[in-house]
């Protein structure tokens, strides 16, 4: 009866179970066109250095800065957790810069490059946070502040995100119970004949 109590329970989780997805994902890119976008004045224009790591990333991602001379500036990215289970959420990416910066989530920090060192933009970075309190239902911002000691500048930066889509009731189809039933008594019809 354990068995088939077991087998039961495993079809029901079978019919309900979580399906991950792809929520966003976005680059640093000229022109602002990958998703994550310089929101401090200015426009993202190209900013390399061969002393900058020119690793390919998924998605693709430029090295960027404003054209506006600024030592500081703010990017972001967002994206919505609606119809989706934040307690799954994660979000991962790379980043670098030149010279400093912070990466926020939702007002909550989750990495820092707080030293001028040539480590920040020789090698990108690998960031990530699938604490559940970082993470909000519906639209969140991921914000990296920057700042540079003295031109260039340059910040490169991924986002992904992935989550659980939220369950939706699936309906039990309806010869379901019959079938546990049936199976319930075959189960009992056995167990009697043994004894």
């Amino acid at each position: 009866m354990k068995k088939l109590l077991v087998s039961l329970a495993s079809t029901t989780m079978m019919f309900g179970a979580a399906n991950a997805a792809l929520v966003a994902q976005g680059a640093t890119a000229v022109g602002d066109g990958a998703g994550i976008v310089l929101t401090s004045g200015g426009s993202s224009v190209a900013s390399n250095n061969s002393l900058y790591d020119q690793s390919v990333t998924v998605p693709a991602s430029d090295w960027v800065w404003t054209d506006n001379g600024d030592q500081s500036t703010t990017y972001t990215f967002t994206f919505d957790l609606t119809g989706f289970d934040i307690t799954t959420a994660e979000l991962t990416g790379l980043w670098g810069v030149d010279n400093t910066g912070t990466a926020t989530l939702n007002g909550n920090g989750i990495a820092n490059l707080p030293n001028v060192t040539i480590s920040n933009f020789s090698s990108l970075h690998a960031y990530s946070t699938d604490v559940d309190s970082d993470f909000i239902m519906g639209v969140n911002t991921l914000v990296f502040q920057l700042a540079d000691a003295g031109g260039p500048e340059a910040f490169r930066a991924t986002a992904i995100v992935n989550a659980d889509r939220m369950a939706d009731p699936v309906p039990v189809p309806a010869a379901l119970p019959l079938f546990a039933a049936g199976i319930a008594g075959f189960a009992g019809l056995k167990h009697r004949k043994k004894k």
